[in-house]
């Protein structure tokens, strides 16, 4: 019975230490349980406080900023107090405080200072705090207008600025700072001008005959704001007529015909009749002829079909598509010759993706926005993509999206170390694949703020690369129907750059923005952009004539009407009238396309052969979310809320070390325990004793938990979102208290008073009756005042010229709005004649004078042809001929002269039938035969007079000579105006390749410094880019093998320590310069000429050196050799203090008594 009883109380206490054992298990795990959830308590807690500022404001204006507060499950918080201040410079300052509505959100409207700069604003709610910056922009903005784009040396150029800021915006009265830069960078002009009450100024500046032709810059300044607009400057003639390609697809497969049709008409609305000839060209690393036909204008068309290329070879540059080159030349029945160019794609299909690449990290999620468009750069909506990620064993699908209406769509996936990507897209069932490089991300992206912006705008642009390149320098053009309207350079800063454009009425109704990086295999990455510009400000403008066409010299009465909404509104106008043919010379300049490709005047590559994306939006990368609210840029938006998440990590790594802490704490004194007292009769106690401790540390635990930080979360640790209000709302509700506005003066931006500028009048000529006044610019008036009623009119001569006219017109309201408007004007007359003028003769040449017979009657004439006798020329035929020239038709005749005087002289002729007559005077150039020479005066303006006597040589060409004064700020001017003379293409050995290379740089080093066209940066870096390269292949291992040397010639004995220090000063001169060579470069040639130094510290030049071999003496020379190495070394970076300098120092400085009557040596 005892036994038992003893059996039984045995069973209960072991029962009783599982229970207890059991029951501490279960309290621990309770524990642990509440310690892994125990960020989610803390976040349950949390306020997400999520807030959007615009990164740009209004200077001296209201601007609205939101701010949304939500728990952790999303939802609205109402009543929320809420803080702001502003911090410029030393001032602090609260400038809204007040809680939010029931909705969770607060719209703070701030009034920020009438400065331009940044400002800090911090946004407080209870223990939440964002911290963020904003541009304050003094909003200015400047529209410039010229009457042309393209100009002849010797032309007038008409400049209108526009300029107006503020919220809404007003005329800017403050002075415009207008200044013209030529080709090389060099101020050719500099004024300041005042604006009038409605914010126009204006300038006519002469151009010389003797202007460096190419680009040139009109700059607009006011305040801390620039626009600038592009020039060319060049000899041209008109053309006749204009070809147009018609029918044709933006693009082909290469097995597709490419079908479409050639136009050709008159500039005063007449078809052309003649022949065509049509050149097909396939590029296959060049251009390769495939193709060619010919035939005749039928009613000024002709219809080609050429067949499927089959092959072409697709360019990386170009997103792996091909090109085929269409050369058309078109000749009317009067022998008169015009050339167009075009550029076709060639895809494999439809749908070409690119992508904007993410930078991956390891367990991180990486985004990558899929661009998708078609070959010819049309965004493409709706495509499907789906991206497959490779693991070294197979590819699985991690992520996909459709792509929006701007052709964008963004893959999301977390990157596990995988070096390999595959982008499917699919659109109307054609399906492309790109491969992907996870572990390098190459290329040049270009990204718009919008799609469409309104005329004065300034559109934003960020430029991302990623390559190798050896410098920074990003270049851009601004192209717009078929035209250069401005270009630039901008530097990337870790391999991005912003850039902002003003946009004026020449880039309606589309414009296209075209980046260029040169890189490092000396090829150029580019990409392009197209965007639309037009007017949302409801100002229309209506140009309206009193007759659809127009004899020379009659009366044209033009008229004006502006209205706003509907209604009529006083204005101001810039009004030009321009013949239509100038536009037609002004699109065969592009910008950098024409370096780019090395092409010359007579061909020109299309802006269209860059394949380009349309892509707009707000913000730098296209939004995720489907809601949009206010167009916020999410790049802006910033939340407490990974903050929070930041913290509450931390309370759970800080809880779970603390918890294991005293989970081992508690075993380890309950062993303590166990193993000092008596195991015997105490066992099983001792053991609960230990149990209990256990409990009670866990349970201790457990309750500093509940009571600080709470019980029972749920909370999800994606961030909660606040519900936004729409749009639409026609209110938002929230509890404001007042705080009185910044109190800071406003920034003047003027220049002073001194330069104003009446801008009242137009400028036109009066023909005579002989038809001999040919302008470009008919007429050109920038300041144009309407009445109160909107109207406008204008009563003009019409010239001599048998064209058609553009008229454009650029009005703008006291209050700001801007409205652009145009129409035609045809001059024209039945029976006319024309000289067929070339750009220039040269003095002894013989040559053909075509006069052309445009005869539009009903019935056919006998036209009797005379050219007037002019001393300039000896005439070789009769100067009388008879020419039948059908009704509606055009002919020639062709007189044989030969040009005796040089300058500029005039062709006389007439025309006359029975029933119409013409007599036209056209300006003709007779430049000099035989050698140019030149004679320089030089010197300083000293107290600003300067008297030179110039001497002609007796033996000169009569009318040759020629004199120009050019006036340069200094010695930096005249250095950079022969800076070109210098700086050419690389070749030859290892020596000859850097007597090159090195001026090279030294020349690009100075337009860096000093300043130059975009151009001529452009060039200049592809040049040194190149030099490089080439003396590179130069740079070999040493035999000793420590480090590397330049060689002489592939194969040489050793690299050689002269080479190698001539080209370690100009490999440092290129990194100063601003190139990034590899850094190993200057190391190892560094190591090599140190390594070779002698123990006496001196420096020898080997036997086998092709100068040393045939110059003994040279090679004797071991001091030059120290000094001009130890230089090296220290103009490479190497310090003073380094020992291999010490050495050569003393060396030198031990044998300079040697060397007194050595100037060599010496120098």
């Amino acid at each position: 019975m005892r036994k038992a009883v003893a059996r039984l109380v045995s069973r209960d206490k072991k029962n009783r230490f599982i229970i207890t054992v059991l029951t501490a298990l279960l309290v621990v795990g309770a524990v642990g349980v509440a310690i892994e959830n125990i960020d989610d308590a803390y976040l349950a807690n949390k306020l997400n406080l999520v807030t959007y500022v615009p990164d740009r404001v209004t200077a001296g204006g209201p601007s609205t900023i939101m701010v949304f507060a939500v728990d952790s499950s999303g939802d609205a918080i109402a009543g929320q107090k809420v803080d702001v201040r502003l911090e410029i410079g030393d001032t602090n300052t609260l400038v809204w405080s007040g809680r939010t509505g029931e909705d969770g959100s607060a719209a703070p409207t701030i009034d920020f200072p009438a400065m331009a700069g940044k400002a800090n604003i911090t946004i407080t709610s209870g223990a939440d705090v964002i911290k963020t910056t904003t541009v304050l922009d003094d909003s200015i903005r400047i529209i410039i207008t010229t009457d042309k784009p393209v100009y002849k040396p010797g032309d007038v150029l008409h400049m209108r600025f526009l300029s107006y800021a503020g919220m809404d915006p007003l005329p800017q009265e403050s002075d415009l700072l207008a200044e013209v830069f030529d080709p090389n960078g060099d101020k050719i002009f500099k004024k300041l001008l005042s604006p009038d009450e409605y914010g126009v100024c204006s300038y006519d500046l002469g151009l010389s005959d003797q202007l460096n032709q190419g680009t040139y810059t009109v700059s607009a300044t006011v305040g801390e704001r620039t626009v600038t607009k592009a020039l060319t400057v060049k000899d041209y003639v008109l053309p006749k007529f204009r070809v147009d390609l018609l029918g044709m697809s933006d693009w082909y497969k290469v097995s597709q015909e490419i079908n479409g049709t050639v136009s050709a008409e008159y500039f005063f609305g007449e078809i052309v009749q003649g022949t065509v000839e049509l050149e097909a060209s396939v590029y296959l690393g060049v251009w390769d002829t495939y193709y060619t036909d010919s035939g005749s204008l039928i009613d000024g068309e002709y219809a080609f079909d050429i067949p499927a290329v089959q092959y072409a070879v697709g360019i990386p540059a170009a997103e792996g598509n091909g090109y085929i080159q269409m050369n058309i030349t078109v000749t009317d029945t009067a022998g008169h010759v015009e050339k167009r160019f075009n550029v076709v794609p060639i895809a494999p299909s439809g749908l070409v993706l690119s992508v904007l690449a993410d930078s991956c990290v390891v367990n991180e999620q990486s985004t990558f926005y899929a661009i998708a468009r078609s070959p010819s750069g049309s965004a493409l909506a709706n495509a499907s993509i789906s991206m497959y990620v490779y693991d070294g064993t197979s590819q699985h699908l991690t992520a996909w999206a459709t792509t929006d209406e701007r052709g964008i769509g963004a893959v999301t996936f977390t990157y596990q170390g995988e070096s390999e990507a595959r982008l499917y897209g699919v659109y109307e069932g054609q399906t492309t694949i790109l491969d992907i490089d996870l572990e390098t991300n190459e290329g040049l992206k270009v990204v718009a703020d919008s799609t469409s912006y309104d005329v004065g705008d300034a559109a934003s642009f960020d430029i991302i690369y990623a390559g190798e390149s050896m410098t920074t320098n990003v270049y851009w053009d601004l192209v717009s129907r078929g035209y250069l309207i401005d270009r630039g350079v901008v530097q990337l800063d870790d391999g991005r750059a912003s850039l902002q454009v003003g946009l004026g009425p020449d880039t309606e109704p589309f414009a296209q923005l075209r980046v260029y990086k040169v890189e490092e295999d000396m090829g150029v990455a580019r990409d392009a952009v197209t965007f639309s510009v037009g007017s949302s400000s409801m100002l229309t403008v209506d140009v309206s004539t009193d007759s659809s066409s127009y004899l020379p010299r009659d009366t044209v009465d033009l008229s004006f009407y502006v209205e706003s909404g509907g209604d009529p509104t006083a204005a101001i106008l810039g009004v030009s009238v321009v013949d239509e043919a100038v536009y037609e010379v002004g699109s065969m300049f592009q910008g950098f396309e024409e370096i780019v490709f090395g092409l010359d005047q007579e061909f020109i590559i299309p802006q269209y052969q860059i394949l380009t994306y349309v892509y707009g939006g707000v913000g730098t990368l296209p939004s995720e979310s489907t809601e949009v609210v206010y167009e916020m840029d999410e790049a802006r938006v910033m939340s407490t809320w990974p903050d929070n998440l930041a913290t509450a990590e931390d309370i759970k790594v800080d809880a779970s070390r603390g918890y294991w802490f005293a989970l081992y704490l508690c075993v380890a004194v309950g062993m303590l325990i166990f193993i000092g007292t008596r195991p015997r009769k105490r066992r099983a106690g001792v053991k609960l004793i230990a149990a209990i401790i256990v409990v009670i540390a866990a349970a201790g635990l457990a309750t500093a938990y509940v009571s600080v930080l709470g019980f029972g979360s749920s909370t999800s640790q994606d961030e909660p979102q606040p519900l936004l209000p729409n749009r639409n709302d026609d209110a938002t509700d929230w509890e404001a208290d007042t705080v009185a506005p910044i109190g800071l003066d406003g920034f003047d931006t003027a220049y002073g008073d001194d330069g104003s500028y009446d801008t009242s009048g137009g400028s036109v000529s009066q023909p005579t009756v002989v038809r001999q006044y040919f302008p470009e610019t008919w007429y050109w008036d920038p300041c144009v005042l309407t009445d109160d009623n909107g109207w406008a009119n204008v009563s003009l001569t019409a010239p001599d010229s048998i064209t058609s006219w553009q008229v454009d017109v650029i009005a703008s309201t006291s209050d700001g709005m801007i409205g652009t408007g145009s129409d035609s004007i045809t001059v024209f007359q039945q029976f006319f004649i024309e000289p067929d003028i070339p750009v220039s003769v040269v003095r002894g040449d013989e040559f053909p004078l075509g006069i052309m017979i445009y005869n539009y009657l009903d019935t056919e004439q006998t036209v009797n042809v005379t050219l007037v006798d002019d001393p300039w020329f000896t005439l070789l035929s009769p100067a009388n001929q008879t020419i039948t020239v059908p009704a509606n038709y055009v002919s020639s005749v062709s007189f044989t002269i030969v040009a005796e005087k040089v300058g500029w002289h005039t062709v006389t002729v007439s025309g006359a039938s029975d029933e119409a007559s013409d007599a036209v005077v056209r300006a003709i150039e007779i430049v000099p035969d035989g050698k140019k020479a030149e004679t320089l005066f030089n010197g300083d303006v000293g107290n600003g007079t300067v008297t030179e006597t110039l001497y002609l040589d007796e033996e000169m060409i009569e009318g040759s000579a020629n004199a120009w004064v050019k006036i340069q700020g200094g010695v930096d001017a005249v250095l950079l105006e022969g800076v070109d003379e210098f700086i050419q293409s690389v070749s030859g050995c290892g020596e000859q390749s850097l007597s090159m290379l090195s001026i090279d740089i030294l020349a690009y080093a100075t337009v860096m410094e000093l300043g130059t066209s975009p151009e001529t940066m452009f060039e200049y870096e592809n040049i040194v880019n190149q030099g490089i390269q080439h003396e590179l292949m130069y740079l070999v291992e040493s035999n000793n093998g420590i480090g590397r040397g330049i060689v002489w010639f592939p194969g040489d004995q050793d690299v050689h320590p002269w080479l190698t220090s001539w080209g370690l000063i100009a490999f440092q001169d290129a990194i100063n310069a601003g190139f990034g060579l590899d850094e190993d470069i200057i190391t190892d040639m560094q190591d090599w000429l140190m390594s070779i130094q002698q123990d006496d510290g001196s420096w020898e030049f080997p036997d086998w050196g092709i100068y040393e071999f045939n110059n003994p003496i040279l090679k004797a020379k071991e001091v030059a050799a120290t000094g001009y190495i130890a230089r090296a070394l220290l103009h490479s970076g190497v310090p003073g203090s380094d020992p291999h300098i010490q050495a050569a120092v003393d060396y030198v400085e031990g044998k300079i008594s040697t060397i007194e009557d050595d100037p060599y040596s010496l120098s």
